[in-house]
């Protein structure tokens, strides 16, 4: 009777599998990011602890916007490579997307000591003009990021498509957020009093000329202005948005710095403001 039993219920469960396989895509899911979370819940930093800040060199953070795949797939593996860290603006609404890296990917990057960022929870467009409906989904991010472990940068705000309207930063320092990160700049925020933090950004893409890039990293060395590096996804294929950044660009733009390290040196967003 047990091994009727057992038949029937494995029977079920094959059947169920070929006819209904987003079932087992989602069962799968869950049980990754279940993981996931009880290894962030008992997470103390310690897996991977981050070099010193060298005041004495340009600091260089790259910041993934939007947090798609290919950062895990393509950059993470890099960065890897020359022992440094990356950082990453998600929106949680997209973690379930096939295109995005998923919450135990998100996890792992985590726990190696990037940075994970708020680029508010969906990412809607035309929000511009509207402050309190982007503050509420810089809210409902931070409340995401908080209930599943990623907490060091809940409060640091990217924001979507990189305009600030002013009254949106007012909101946001009333609400406790620590900095704003733009397109082109960064606002600091403490005692809910904000400034101006000196960055230099680029915004790199597959059109972009390696020579010219090195080049702005020596004037920030000179200018001793730390250096923001704003890229998107990190694929070999370039596409009409100008979104792409080819893996092996990156690979060499890793490798410059790191054969310039008495220069420069690669952190996570966060170590900026130490």
């Amino acid at each position: 009777m047990k091994r009727a039993g057992i038949f029937v219920f494995l029977l079920t469960t094959v059947i169920a599998l070929l006819f209904y396989p987003d079932t087992y895509r989602t069962a799968q899911r869950v049980l990754q990011n279940t993981h996931a979370a009880i290894r962030l819940n008992n997470y103390l930093g310690e897996e991977e602890p981050l070099a010193p800040v060298d005041e004495d060199k340009t600091q260089i953070a790259f910041m993934f916007d939007d947090g798609w795949a290919s950062v895990y797939s393509n950059a993470y593996p890099l960065f890897q490579k020359y022992g440094t860290k990356g950082s990453v603006a998600i929106i949680p609404s997209l973690t379930a997307e096939s295109e995005y890296i998923d919450y135990s990917h998100l996890s792992e990057l985590y726990r190696q000591g990037w940075d994970i960022l708020n680029h508010s929870y969906s990412h809607k467009e035309d929000m511009h003009d509207q402050p309190e409906q982007l503050l509420i989904e810089f809210n409902r991010a931070r409340e995401w990021m908080e209930r599943n472990y990623l907490v060091k940068c809940a409060d640091m705000a990217v924001i979507p498509y990189g305009e600030c309207n002013p009254y949106l930063i007012k909101l946001l320092a009333e609400n406790d957020y620590r900095n704003i990160r733009t397109s082109s700049n960064i606002i600091t925020i403490r005692n809910k009093k904000t400034t101006y933090y000196p960055i230099r950004a680029i915004s790199p893409s597959d059109k972009s000329s390696l020579d010219l890039i090195y080049e702005e990293l020596l004037v920030a060395y000179d200018d001793k202005t730390d250096v923001l590096i704003i890229l998107h996804k990190i694929e070999p294929v370039a596409d009409e948005f100008l979104m792409i950044f080819f893996p092996e660009s990156l690979d060499l733009l890793l490798q410059y710095i790191d054969n310039n390290k008495d220069k420069f040196q690669v952190v996570p967003y966060s170590s900026l403001f130490v």
